[in-house]
């Protein structure tokens, strides 16, 4: 017994469904182990929006948050490059730190002093000894920083990017 081929009249007219859209999630960090990460609240909207908590990681360069319903932590939330992060302070309480990126202030609370100021060194470790972000952008568009830079700079960066890169 053949089993006879669907005829015209009783295959689908209707197209395939394309799948929903879902937003691009961020590379998974197995090979770069953590710097550090755990719990953190942020603040939204200024000085006066609500505290949220979030699950923070320091990893590969940025600074990730996901949701605390995220068990598996597979989608960012908020993905920041510590090679951009400056203005960096410790806030009155002890336990409030932020930072600015891009446009924005990033505010952050843990839960103790001690919290914060593990999150507060590693976050200025980390943007102390990430690569510039007009080196980063350059080494992605495959060119090195003009040799004006100051003080040799551009052959350090170049000499790190390379070294990196090789291993």
């Amino acid at each position: 017994g053949r089993t006879p081929a669907a005829s015209p009249r009783t295959q689908s007219r209707t197209p395939p469904r394309t799948p929903p859209r879902t937003p691009p999630r961020t590379p998974p960090l197995e090979a770069d182990p953590a710097v550090l990460e755990g719990y953190l609240e942020t603040r939204g909207g200024g000085t006066v929006g609500k505290w949220e908590l979030r699950w923070f990681r320091l990893a590969g360069g940025y600074l990730d948050s996901f949701r605390p319903d995220d068990p598996d932590r597979t989608y960012a939330i908020g993905h920041k490059p510590v090679n951009e992060i400056h203005n960096l302070s410790l806030d009155g309480d002890g336990c409030r730190f932020q930072f600015e990126v891009g446009n924005g202030i990033v505010r952050l609370r843990a839960k103790t002093e001690a919290e914060a100021r593990a999150w507060f060194s590693a976050l200025e470790h980390a943007a102390d000894h990430a690569t510039p972000p007009a080196a980063a952008a350059a080494a992605a568009r495959g060119r090195a920083l003009p040799a004006t830079a100051a003080s040799g700079e551009a052959e350090k960066v170049e000499d790190a990017l390379f070294d990196v890169l090789v291993q």
